[in-house]
């Protein structure tokens, strides 16, 4: 105090040390459109998205979505913030028409550069399409995901109250097919019987589906 006297000034200040820490929580939401009564054979189009929950940031986040079996794939993953790679575990190159096997089921995403790093609340997506078969194929199918960080979290990926992990079951019904044939020529009036090449006629068939399943 400036007016009145101190017998001991030493102890009017002190140092403290604050140990700083990252940590954040994650968490992995699934949707699927659509998702009830889809026709065997129709396009199923899943939206797989990363939340930060903070407080820090989340750096190096991917998620491994393990894709339901004997589905086909219609459109390769694409990333909301346009930064992102998506490999299948036995290294196949996703492209319409693979068929997903318990050899490429795992499908692990990550996001690159700036984008790898999630500020707290930010939420970036994963947009990809399948289908099922038209024969054979099941009740429903059930896609799970998880998703990873290699900032702390308050709640383990792995603990039993995660909120890490997401699953999307979609119910399968009866294929809808509309199937349409057409047959055109390129000459009428033909004359019977001619052997000089110059009457002939070319047919073209031409096969439509315009149902909803493939």
């Amino acid at each position: 105090s400036p007016d009145t006297a101190e017998f001991d000034v030493d102890n009017n200040k002190d140092t403290a040390e604050v140990s700083l820490k990252a940590l954040t929580n994650l968490t992995a939401q699934m949707q699927a459109s659509p998702d009830t009564g889809v026709l065997a054979g129709q396009k199923v189009n899943y939206t797989l998205s990363a939340t930060n929950q903070g407080p820090s940031k989340a750096t190096e986040v991917k998620v491994e979505d393990t894709l339901p079996l004997d589905m086909v794939w219609v459109t390769a993953p694409a990333f909301s913030s346009g930064a992102g790679t998506c490999t299948l575990a036995n290294g196949d190159a996703i492209a319409a028409g693979l068929v997903v096997t318990a050899a490429n089921q795992v499908m692990t995403c990550a996001w690159t550069g700036a984008e790898a790093t999630f500020s707290a609340t930010a939420t970036k997506s994963i947009t990809y399409a399948l289908r099922s078969a038209n024969t054979g194929y099941p009740a429903s199918v059930t896609s799970n995901a998880v998703v990873h960080t290699t900032t702390q979290e308050t709640i383990a990926w792995d603990a039993a109250d995660t909120d890490n992990t997401t699953a999307k079951v979609v119910t399968l019904a009866q294929p809808k097919l509309n199937v349409l044939i057409n047959m055109g020529h390129s000459k009428d009036g033909l004359p019977i019987n001619n052997t000089d090449g110059t009457s002939d006629t070319q047919y073209t068939i031409t096969v439509t589906n315009s149902g909803e399943s493939t």
